[in-house]
């Protein structure tokens, strides 16, 4: 593994794998995942590398910008190295179970621009206790971006609505995905069945991997 986008499309197809969905999926009814996805991705890495990377979380020292996770390389019997940035988010249609659809999507515009400034990272030569030998010249610190939708099983389907609200303030805060000039998502699973107290519910989670757009300029 090397490098931001072999760890996302692996993650991604880790993700895809159905007991990883069968185990997530019913936690997205539960509330906010953003840390325990940032976990999930951290055992992968641990184990797929066979401990010869790791995700470590929030790097940085005191003073400078906190990341929620940096890729590490081992470079002994020298210091260990950084590879990449990411910092994660999460989005969703609706708080937890017992919410109506869309009532969580009045965080999308603020989850979206709060990634937009913390995407303005500029690395140094160093970054807390590491030195860096990012992998991208193009970007210091990447985005990987979470998108829940869940929905009863007599409720529409409005997850493309979802979708194109999400990919629309991304759009507005100049992100796009890694290799194309407009914000994307893959998915890992689309209306995955969870059945929780006799009610079924279908689950989707996409991914995406984003940077900043280059503005004039700049």
């Amino acid at each position: 593994m090397s490098g931001a986008t072999t760890l996302y499309y692996g993650f991604l197809r880790h993700l895809r794998r159905p007991s990883v969905a069968r185990r997530i999926a019913p936690l997205q009814l539960a509330g906010r995942l953003e840390d325990y996805l940032i976990k999930e991705l951290i055992s992968f890495v641990a184990v797929t590398t066979a401990g010869a990377r790791f995700a470590e979380p929030n790097t940085g020292r005191s003073g400078e910008q906190k990341l929620d996770f940096a890729l590490i390389r081992a470079r002994r019997p020298e210091e260990d190295l950084v590879e990449a940035f990411f910092e994660a988010k999460y989005v969703r249609n609706r708080h937890r179970r017992s919410d109506h659809d869309f009532t969580a999507t009045d965080e999308i515009w603020t989850t979206i621009r709060d990634l937009q400034r913390q995407l303005r990272f500029r690395a140094c030569k160093r970054h807390g206790r590491y030195p860096l030998r990012l992998m991208s010249r193009g970007t210091a610190a990447y985005g990987l971006v979470f998108a829940s939708y869940t929905r009863r099983d007599e409720e529409p389907d409005r997850c493309l609505e979802f979708y194109k609200r999400v990919l629309a303030a991304a759009e507005r805060a100049n992100l796009r995905y890694h290799d194309l000039l407009k914000p994307y998502f893959r998915p890992a699973y689309i209306d995955r069945r969870v059945r929780i107290l006799g009610q079924l519910w279908l689950v989707s989670l996409q991914i995406g991997l984003w940077r900043p757009r280059a503005t004039r300029g700049a």
